[in-house]
This record gives C-alpha cells, structure tokens and sequence, in this order.
C-alpha cells in the first residue's frame, strides 16, 4: 500500500461506504489485506492499462472506490421493502465491495508466470491457487509473460469464486451468507456466470471501465521490463506520425484525400485511416496484433480510450459526420459519415510541424446513430437524393479474395437506414432495343497492381473510340466517359464516397468500374447544359450504344452491388454500368470498395425485396 500511495484512497472508500468502524476493521480490512498480500506488485495487464508495478492493485482499488460511489445509487437488496433494505444496505454494500475487490484477482494466476526465490524456492514457479509468495517461503520474484496464445480472459473472471475462500475470512463470509440472496449474487459474478439484473455485476463492471478508461488517458505508460508487447495504441500513433512524415501515405487536403487539416484538428475518413494504418504497419513492420478489417471498430475504441481522438459527445463514441467544402475551383463537396478527428497536438511533438490548413471548410453533419461494430458502411446523415439505390434482402456472392493491400471502403455509398429513398428504375431510360442489343463479351484481366496511396486517378488514357470493326463508338458516350475522367481527377466527382456516382468494385479477382445510373448521366447533360428531352436519357442511349459495359442476368445493361453493413449485414443497393478493366479509362486504378458486394438480382427483383 505504501509502494503504490493508495491509503489515502482506501481511507476515503472506508468513509464512503457508511460501514462503522467496527465492521470495516473486522470484515473488510482483512479482505484488503489478503488481496494486497496476494498480489504484491504484480501488474494488471502486460501492456495495456496499469500495466506498471503494482497497477493490479492499484486497478483493485480504483475500481474499489467506483463501485462505492456508484452504489449509492442503487436501492439494494434489490425487491425488499424499506425496512429490510435499511436493515440489509450495510451487508450489500460489502458484497459489492468484495466483488470489486476480487473481480480481477484471477489475473495473478493467468496473466502472468512468476518465478519465486529464497532459502527454499530458487527459480520455482509459483501458483497463486497454492498460497501466496511468502508461504511458499520466497523473499523475491520476478515477473513475465505467457504468450497470448497460453492465456484465457474468462479464466481469469472465474478464478475470483475459487479464491473467495482464501481471501475472504470465514467471518466475513458467515456475515454475507445470512442474506443467501446477496451471496448467491456475488458468487454469480465471481463465476462469471451473472445476469443482466445481477446489481454487483452491474456496478463492478462500470467501476472496472471506470478505472480503466481513466487510466488509459491519464495513467503513467511504464511497463515491466519483461513485457514484450506493445500497446496497440503506441503502434497506431507510430504509424501514424510515420506516415504523415512520409507524406503521400495519408495524403491530406485535397478532394478525396485521407484527412482535412480544419481549426487544429485533422479530420480523417475513419476506415479509410484504420486501413491504410492497419496495410502501413503489415507491410513495414507485423500485421500481428493487429485488429483485422473486419475489426476497425477496436481500433476506434483503442484511439478515443487513450484520449488521441476526440469523442462525439452526442453518441459518446469516437465517430463524427462532416461535410467537407472547398474554396472555389478546388473541388466539390460531399459528406462522409465516419470521420475521426485528431488533435494536431497528439500527432506533432512540434507545432512548428503542423501542416497547414486545407483551403475550405468542415461542417459537422446531425448526429445519426452510426454502428460501432464494424467501421464499415455506416448509416450516414441524409444525402441529396441518388437515383438508383434500394434497400434489398439479399443473397450474395461469396466474398472474393483481396486481389491488392489497400483497400478504401471508409466512405462505401449508402442512404439512411430510416428512410427509404425516392428510386427512379433502372431500366426507365433503356427502351426494348436498347436492352435486346447482343452482348458484349470482354475478357476480364486481373486488377493491376496499385501503389499504396492511391491519389485521384488522372485520365492519362484515351477514350476506347470503337466497339467493333464494324460500329463507331456515339461522340456523346465519348465525350461523356472524358468528362467523367476528368472530374475523377480534378477530384469534383469524387470515387468510392458516400453518395459518390463512381465505385471502383470488385469483379472476381479484377477491379471493376460501376457509373450510378442514372444520376450520373443527368449530372453529365446538368453540368454541359446538354439535355434534349428527358435528363440524362440521351446520354444514356449514347454510352448504352457503346457497348462498354456488361451486361447483366437477362440481358439488363444494369448490374447491381450492395453496401455491406456492420457484421456482414447487407444494407442497400447501388444500381449502374459495370465497366470491365477500368484501365482502359484510367491510370492507376484505385483499389476496389471493399465494401460494395455484387448482388445476384436484377434491380427489379431488388425493389421487390425492399
């Protein structure tokens, strides 16, 4: 206790708790006594919170001190009238204590191999199950680590039932067994085995977070000389300050770029961060330990539980919605949903290395309740109305295998979940002739490889200019595929981002091209002031005529993918031409959404299914 200077707050949790003298002393305070004997100076965890000497029991009394505070504000024993709650708060509050106190006991057992020296025990292991240190005659120790394959996480909670015995006096024990309600409770919890309405799990649990989160923030970072892991956390800033001095690797402040520098804060698209930060330290130092992708969601958590990202206080979680605007004749703006925003402070030691500010703006978007399982396709704020999406139950094709290292799939397209859009069919613009046109057959080519930082793609290829020997491409569909070329590139028609009307998506193993129909045509006849009859149609016809595209089940021109949700959940579709080696229009081709999956019904039966 003196090692660690945690008398002082144990004397506040005595005062506290409202117990007397008497009981404290006799009932509780040999409980203390027995933990701190037990536990000595060994850490909590080898790399993560308290992971300093002494942080076990420096964590044990922390989370002490929470679960008193937070049970004053439960009425326990839970179901009794006035009388017998008043009789029985005294005896409830010590059962919460003492699940506090042994709620991570277990850890001395799992989570760490101590070897034992003195006259009678040189280098022998000990067990925390066969006494402490000093009954098995040790007057030192030390301290290292299984590796993570030889440790059990559950383990460790049940391990508190079997040492109740050892470190709780019989005293204390015949005291707590004359209310067989409240000892039934603890034993619950110390088995693991509690319920939702259990109230000592309850309040151990937030009192263990309690302490936990705090100390992730503001707790010291020393760490046993034997620990051989490194925190998550220290990994992640790593690389990210690495990469950022690189330049290139999370490119910043331009349309479609990984973060926006905005009022001393940097911005980042969040997936596509934890992606480019989880490929950066597979491909310069270990993917091992690593959440993967399909875990972004711990990579979150482990940026906001140290403090290095701000926390939205409308969610309490670490993902905001903004708008990003340039100045004029930068680039368009557009929404994404899942951003993660950084103080400069916690990237530069320096603030003379600050990166200047991005020529524009950041707007928060409405709060919307965005998934924390996955950083996949959130439900992001509303959108100006997409022509061409629907919700849809699905059955998908089986996931491809990843034909290249990055992926960018922070900003997948997709519409609220709440609200079902306005859809214009696909197939309004295309008339009997226009579907019944024979197939063109293209052979698919693997994705060509792409750096890992994909910048917007310029259009350094020439338009194909015919389809056949014998038929001459439509100057509208040419003219048109250039104007989408040059927008990707100058970045006002931004690619694989909420909303956006180019994807580049997976086909088998190769990279494909999908234009959203057909709001990508109106765009086009909007923008050149081109429309002659209905928007879009005739462009349509045009790029339809061309024949780049493939065509899908039943001759449709139109193939449909779908936005992948949190947990593998299919959410809506994306409905347009699917262009086949997309390196015919551009140079490099960016990696694929991971996070559009093509869908195996026409967009017909996708609207019936909605």
């Amino acid at each position: 206790m003196q090692s660690t200077d945690t008398a002082g707050a144990l004397a506040r949790v005595e005062e506290a708790s409202g117990l007397n003298a008497a009981t404290w002393q006799e009932l509780v305070q040999p409980v203390l006594r027995n933990v701190a004997e037990l536990v000595q100076s060994l850490p909590a965890s080898e790399a993560h919170h308290h992971a300093q000497p002494g942080g076990l029991w420096v964590h044990t009394c922390e989370t002490l001190g929470y679960a008193v505070k937070f049970r004053s504000a439960f009425v326990l024993p839970p179901g009794r009238d006035a009388d017998d709650v008043a009789r029985a708060r005294h005896r409830w509050t010590a059962g919460v204590m003492i699940g506090a106190l042994l709620h991570d006991v277990g850890k001395a057992v799992t989570d760490v191999r101590v070897r034992l020296y003195g006259p009678a025990c040189q280098g022998m292991s000990w067990y925390a199950l066969a006494g402490t240190m000093r009954e098995a005659g040790a007057t030192d120790y030390a301290v290292s680590f299984p590796p993570e394959s030889e440790r059990d996480y559950r383990a460790h909670q049940r391990l508190g039932a079997l040492l109740l015995q050892k470190l709780v006096p019989s005293a204390t024990l015949v005291w707590l067994s004359d209310d067989k309600a409240l000892l039934d409770q603890l034993l619950q919890y110390l088995l693991g085995e509690a319920h939702s309405d259990n109230p000592i799990a309850t309040i151990v649990a937030r009192a263990e977070a309690e302490s936990v989160r705090t100390n992730l923030r503001e707790g010291p970072r020393t760490r046993f000389a034997t620990a051989r892991a490194v925190p998550l956390i220290e990994r992640l800033m790593s690389a990210m300050r690495r990469m950022l001095a690189e330049g290139g690797s999370l490119p910043l402040n331009r349309p479609g770029a990984a973060g926006y520098v905005f009022e001393g804060e940097i911005w980042f698209a969040a997936v596509r961060l934890a992606n480019s930060v989880r490929n950066y330290l597979a491909a310069n130092e270990s993917a091992a330990g690593i959440p993967g992708d399909d875990k972004n969601d711990r990579l979150f958590d482990a940026w906001q539980d140290y403090g290095a990202c701000l926390t939205n206080p409308d969610s309490g979680r670490a993902l905001f919605g903004g708008r990003i605007e340039f100045d004029d004749g930068i680039g368009s703006g557009y929404d994404l949903s899942a951003m993660l925003r950084f103080p400069l402070a916690k990237l530069y030691a320096d603030s003379t290395q600050y990166p200047a500010a991005m020529p524009g703006r950041i707007t928060p978007l409405v709060p919307v309740d965005t998934p924390h399982a996955s950083a996949t396709a959130t439900s992001p704020v509303s959108h100006p109305d997409v022509p061409g999406q629907a919700r849809a139950k699905p059955t998908k094709e089986p996931d491809p295998e990843p034909s290249g290292p990055m992926r960018i799939s922070d900003a997948s397209a997709s519409v609220a979940d709440d609200e079902q859009p306005h859809i214009d069919p696909p197939e309004r613009f295309l008339d009997a002739a226009d579907v019944a046109t024979p197939d063109q057959l293209v052979t698919s080519r693997s994705a060509t490889t792409t750096p890992q930082t994909i910048a917007p793609v310029a259009p350094s290829l020439r338009v194909p200019t015919t389809k056949s020997s014998a038929t001459a491409v439509p100057e509208r569909a040419t003219d048109f595929m250039r104007w989408v070329q040059t927008k990707v590139a100058d970045g006002s028609i931004p690619y694989n981002a909420t909303g956006a009307m180019v994807h580049f998506v997976r086909r088998g193993e190769a990279t494909a091209l999908l234009l959203v129909s057909p709001v990508i045509f109106r765009s086009y006849e909007e923008d050149l002031g081109t429309s002659d009859g209905p928007p879009g149609l005739a462009t349509q016809r045009a790029f339809t005529a061309a024949g780049w595209h493939l065509r899908a089940k039943g001759g449709k021109n139109i193939t449909s993918y779908q936005v992948m949700r949190s947990g593998g959940k299919g959410g809506n579709l994306l409905n347009g031409f699917l262009l086949l080696e997309p390196e015919r229009f551009f140079a490099p081709v960016p990696p694929p959404n991971d996070r559009l999956v093509a869908w195996n019904t026409t967009p017909a039966d996708a609207k019936e299914a909605s």
